[in-house]
């Protein structure tokens, strides 16, 4: 997901929005905090990568980026995240009571306002984010290629086929269409069960993101009791079944700290699908293999 539809799931509170704007710029692991991130923000921010992994494995969200020419299949998912901004502006009034510009303009002072420190790699970019209004903007189509192609440029370190990839939204505009309107009221069901279930067990005592999948120095996946991170790992096992998306997906993971410990795995895994595209499921070693391959 990209700014505006992570500002609009992530629900009323302030941290939340904050969180859901700024979670890219947040990396590694948030248990315990790293230094100069207050509690309630990280809370937004794993809201935030919640909401992002289950994007990943939504029918419709995967439908859109089958929908990418296979030139720029590798960056399908900056793409999907950016025309489903473009949707969300674009139907706004269907989702929202409020204006589309009071809602931008309050995620813009929320943000400015936020008494704890943000990433010091997202102030210029909010500040160009509120000066020309980015989150709105997104509604035409024109602008929204405008900052595919400045993302090209500015924002990718390696060469990448981002360029000119907003034609391929009005190539696939009413497919697309389609594709986020059957996703985001589940998604908006999904970021609220979250926040109720966080919100829940911060009453009971049980508040703050804890490992459920932590990698031993030996390289060794080690499973413990947290949701958040059994539905990411599971996640992950299962596009490398699919021998879809394994490598980005680990290459998402390695950007958040969360495999800093195995170098050895992420070699392994940097090799999916190749490795393991020829190979039947039984074949394939008992520790990648998805509770559920389907």
């Amino acid at each position: 997901m990209n700014y505006l539809a992570h500002a609009f799931l992530a629900g009323p509170v302030a941290a939340d929005r904050v969180g859901g704007v700024v979670g890219d710029f947040v990396k590694g692991w948030l248990d315990p905090l790293p230094a100069g991130l207050d509690a309630a923000l990280a809370a937004g921010v794993m809201l935030h990568r919640r909401i992002d992994s289950y994007a990943d494995t939504h029918p419709a969200f995967r439908r859109s980026r089958a929908r990418v020419s296979p030139e720029r299949r590798r960056v399908s998912g900056i793409m999907v995240d950016m025309f489903y901004d473009h949707f969300l502006a674009r139907h706004w009034s269907r989702f929202s009571d409020q204006p589309l510009t009071h809602f931008t303009a309050d995620t813009y002072r929320l943000i400015a306002a936020h008494p704890a420190p943000l990433p010091p790699a997202f102030g210029p970019v909010f500040e160009r984010m509120s000066g020309h209004d980015w989150l709105a903007s997104y509604r035409d189509a024109e602008m929204l290629a405008l900052a595919l192609d400045r993302m090209a440029e500015f924002r990718l370190r390696r060469p990448n086929p981002l360029a000119g990839s907003g034609a391929e939204l009005l190539r696939e505009y009413a497919g697309l269409e389609a594709d986020f309107l059957a996703f985001l009221p589940d998604a908006l069901a999904f970021a609220d069960a979250v926040r109720r279930a966080r919100d829940a067990g911060a009453r009971c005592g049980h508040a703050g993101p804890q490992g459920l999948i932590s990698i031993s120095k030996k390289g060794r996946f080690v499973t413990q009791d947290n949701p958040i991170w059994k539905m990411r790992f599971e996640g992950l096992k299962r596009y490398a079944h699919a021998n879809q998306w394994g490598r980005e997906s680990v290459r998402q993971w390695a950007e958040e700290g969360l495999m800093d410990d195995a170098p050895d795995v992420v070699a392994l895994l940097e090799q999916w699908p190749l490795r393991y595209k020829d190979l039947e499921p039984g074949a394939w070693p008992a520790a990648l293999l998805p509770e559920n391959p389907s």
